[in-house]
């Protein structure tokens, strides 16, 4: 074996031991991140921003955290203020205090979901179900809904969580209750149909109240017209009369018959 080929082993050796570590000294913090380098477990004052960051082997470590809007998916059961029981099913999206990474990682590691969001998010939940009657869930879902919000966005904002929103996407209760839920839906829907039957019935009498009012106005008004001038039964008489003679008369003792009187 030449000198040159040993030379171009020994390299390959060199560079096989050499560029691991050579790499790394440096560790890549993509957008949307954070970092926390800690120095023999001894956490820096100040949070890495993105980019390429030097940290020294097995002396140095970089922790990196991200920023970005996180979703924690849930059910859980609690209680309703008329003693219901209530499962839930809902959505959290939040992120960590980019400001407050260092302190996070302090706190609580990365085990801040486990360790902060779920107790905070189980427990409100909780507290609020009780605020509200099982029927109120249902009927007043957005409500309730911002306000479980809420009480997130504070009490999480207490450990450095930042909450966009809160979904609660079911509300579920026990068979029975549901069918009683039901069953109200449905009486409630009849009692409505029977108030519209009701309301239409009461406007067709109105208008035969009306009707009658109005005829016997005009009765009134056309007896009173003939009291006042006699002459127009006389006219409404001509009007009808068909130009030929009666063929009986009285004077309210005998009856003549015209039609003898006449042939004779």
């Amino acid at each position: 074996m030449n000198n040159n080929v040993f030379k171009g082993i020994i390299a390959a050796v060199i560079l096989i031991l050499v560029l691991p570590a050579f790499f790394g000294l440096f560790q890549t913090i993509d957008s949307g991140e954070r970092g926390v380098r800690t120095t023999f477990g001894k956490v820096s004052d100040a949070a890495l921003d993105e980019g390429l960051h030097f940290k020294i082997p097995g002396i140095q470590d970089i922790h990196v955290f991200s920023i970005r809007t996180q979703k924690a998916r849930f059910s859980t059961k609690g209680f309703s203020k008329d003693v219901q029981e209530v499962e839930v099913l809902g959505t959290l999206n939040y992120a960590i205090n980019p400001e407050k990474v260092v302190d996070i990682y302090k706190k609580y590691g990365k085990s801040y979901e486990k360790l902060v969001v779920e107790p905070v998010m189980f427990g409100v939940l909780k507290n609020e179900l009780g605020q509200w009657e099982a029927a109120s869930l249902v009927e007043g879902r957005e409500q309730s809904e911002q306000a479980i919000e809420n009480k997130l966005r504070d009490e999480l904002q207490k450990n450095d969580i930042l909450v966009s929103r809160f979904t609660l996407e079911d509300i579920g209760f026990s068979n029975e209750f549901e069918a009683s839920i039901e069953r109200k839906v449905v009486e409630s829907q009849n009692a409505l149909a029977q108030k519209h039957v009701t309301a239409q019935e009461e406007e067709k009498a109105r208008q035969v109240v009306i009707r009658a009012e109005a005829e016997t106005k005009a009765i009134k008004l056309r007896a009173e017209a003939v009291s006042k001038t006699p002459s127009v039964l006389m006219m409404e008489a001509i009007k009808k009369w068909d130009g030929k003679l009666p063929q009986v008369m009285t004077d309210g003792n005998a009856i003549v018959d015209l039609k003898q009187l006449s042939s004779k």
